[in-house]
């Protein structure tokens, strides 16, 4: 009899405790499932002790399939194995010590023990097959969640990428449009002068031809950037791009009155999307202008620096001279919805380093929070191609 415990009640229920401490059942389900114990070791004593007339039929026994039902139902497998554990203990050592009706003298000792045996396999099988079919339900509950919690988390997610999409566009459609403004009005007042300055009008058109253009390549640059694949990838000489942002930006520059210092290593040719890579530092050296507005006590300048990273990579830096950036707040700058605009978006630093890494690259920033801010930014150059780009 003591090989039937061990085999039906014992082995389980160690297996089920070792997973326990593995994994230990929450607080409420570990002082539910020990008072339910509690309850069925009283009503395994009273079953214990019925007159014999009682243990005529297996009713008795059948009145601990509640609290065994209530176990599997509510708590974890490991419960169900124990209090079968002890009921079939309990049988087992009334049954040894004479104790009850199993330990009744009055029966022999062959029919005691089947008696005990019927009992525990029984319980014990009983108890297993309600754990087995609440755990199996259990999982499937925690299966239907998670997968309803994924879909909700896809949905949501395309709505975040449809927000970025809608907030990328307002966000970089926004400079080249106060551009071609800025520049209208520039032209105005070089016609209504007397007389008319031409060349200054002329100029002024060109800036505005040309942020035409930039406007549509930001339509191009975002809707390449969300869709999958390499459309819009070719040949690109980083240089030419920084030489073309800083003479569109010109009449800004010599408005906030900065100093420009470009210092343009001869690169070689990067693959990559130019509309993309020109919004980037449009981004990059726009950002560092408006970072300077408020330096009065030193002179502004701007620094664009580029240089080969050993045999396989460019970099490009961007550095002002403004108050520069709390070194705590570093790590967050390149977050979405991150600005210390009152009238940003937080996008601008966001996308930029979603196009780098699209590239294949990496964008950092660094300050001491006192002299200026640096951003960088490096490219793999991923092709053996010998083209150079010389500086303009």
């Amino acid at each position: 009899m003591g090989d039937v415990v061990g085999f039906v009640t014992l082995g389980p229920f160690v297996i089920g405790l070792f997973a326990a401490v593995r994994q230990p059942p929450p607080r409420n389900e570990l002082i539910e499932g020990t008072a339910a114990l509690a309850v069925l070791a009283v009503m395994t004593g009273t079953i214990i002790f019925l007159p014999q007339a009682f243990w005529e039929t297996l009713m008795p026994v059948a009145w601990l399939f509640p609290m065994l039902f209530w176990l599997a139902a509510r708590c974890r497998p490991t419960f169900a194995a124990a209090g079968a554990c002890l009921i079939s203990i309990t049988v087992v050592w009334t049954t040894v010590f004479g104790i009850g009706h199993f330990g009744n003298p009055g029966l022999q000792v062959d029919d005691r023990n089947l008696q005990a045996q019927v009992t525990i396999l029984v319980v014990a099988l009983g108890a297993f097959v309600l754990a087995a079919l609440f755990a199996e339900r259990r999982q499937i509950e925690t299966r239907l969640a998670r997968a309803n919690m994924m879909l909700e988390r896809e949905r949501d997610n395309k709505l975040m990428s449809a927000e970025a999409m809608t907030g990328a566009i307002a966000h970089e459609v926004r400079q080249p449009l106060a551009g071609i403004v800025t520049n209208a009005g520039a032209a105005l007042r070089w016609l209504g002068r007397s007389p008319p300055d031409h060349d200054e009008v002329r100029a002024a058109l060109n800036r505005i031809q040309s942020e035409g253009h930039r406007t549509s390549e930001v339509f191009d640059a975002i809707r390449a950037l969300f869709r999958k694949g390499d459309q819009g990838r070719q040949r690109i000489a980083v240089n030419e791009i920084i030489v073309e942002v800083l003479q569109s930006l010109r009449g800004e520059l010599k408005d906030h009155e900065v100093e420009t210092r470009p210092k343009l290593t001869e690169l070689p040719l990067v693959d990559g999307h130019r509309g993309q890579l020109r919004q980037v530092i449009f981004n990059l050296v726009h950002n560092a202008l408006e970072a300077m507005d408020t330096t009065s006590d030193r002179r502004r300048v701007l620094r664009v620096t580029t240089e080969l990273r050993g045999r396989d990579a460019i970099s490009v830096a961007v550095e002002d001279s403004g108050p520069g950036i709390d070194p705590k707040q570093l790590d967050g700058v390149f977050g979405a919805f991150v600005t210390g605009k009152s009238h940003g978006m937080g996008l601008g630093l966001a996308i930029c380093r979603m196009i780098i890494e699209y590239h294949g690259g990496q964008l950092t920033a660094s300050s001491d929070g006192k002299n200026g801010a640096l951003f960088q930014f490096t490219l793999p150059i991923g092709s053996t191609d010998k083209a150079v780009a010389s500086p303009s």
